[in-house]
C-alpha cells in the first residue's frame, strides 16, 4: 500500500489505521497494489468522505482518496471511527462494491456503525510535529 498524505496528520498513525481496515476488507495479495491519497475536505465543517475508482483491484491497481477535516475545524481531532468507516467504505468500492450493493452498518451510517468500529478508538491520528529552524553553533 503507498500512501500519499498531504495533511498535518501523521502519515505512520494513518497507516496503522489503513492497514488496520484493510485486513479486514481486501485480500492479503490486494494490499500491495493501492494507493491511497489522504487530503482534506474542502468545506471548512467536520465532513469527511472520499472516493474510489469501483473494481480497480480486479484491473490490478487501486486508488482511493480519503478526505478529512482541516485541524482548524477538528479542535478535538479526527474522528478515528469515523475515519475506519470511512475507508472501509472506499475499499469496498476498490473490490467492486456499489452503493446499492452496500448493506448494513459495515458501509452505511446507520444504527450500529459505531458500536462496529469502536475498535478504531485505540488507534490515534497525532498531527506532525512543526520542526523549528536548526542551528548551527
Amino acid at each position: 500500500m503507498v500512501i500519499k498524505n498531504a495533511t498535518v496528520y501523521c502519515t505512520r498513525d494513518l497507516g496503522r489505521l489503513l492497514y488496520r481496515v484493510a485486513k479486514d476488507e481486501l485480500n492479503p495479495g490486494d494490499m500491495k497494489a493501492v494507493t491511497v491519497e489522504v487530503a482534506y475536505h474542502r468545506s471548512n465543517t467536520m465532513r469527511r468522505g472520499g472516493a474510489a475508482r469501483v473494481g480497480s483491484l480486479k484491473r490490478g491497481a487501486g486508488w482511493m482518496k480519503v478526505l478529512v477535516p482541516h485541524p482548524n475545524v477538528a479542535v478535538r481531532g479526527l474522528d478515528v471511527i469515523e475515519l475506519a468507516h470511512t475507508i472501509a467504505h472506499e475499499m469496498a468500492h476498490l473490490r467492486g462494491l456499489q452503493h446499492r450493493w452496500m448493506r448494513g452498518s459495515r458501509y452505511r451510517r446507520i444504527d450500529g456503525y459505531r458500536e462496529r468500529y469502536s475498535w478504531a478508538t485505540a488507534y490515534v491520528v497525532r498531527m506532525n510535529v512543526p520542526r523549528g529552524p536548526t542551528s548551527s553553533v
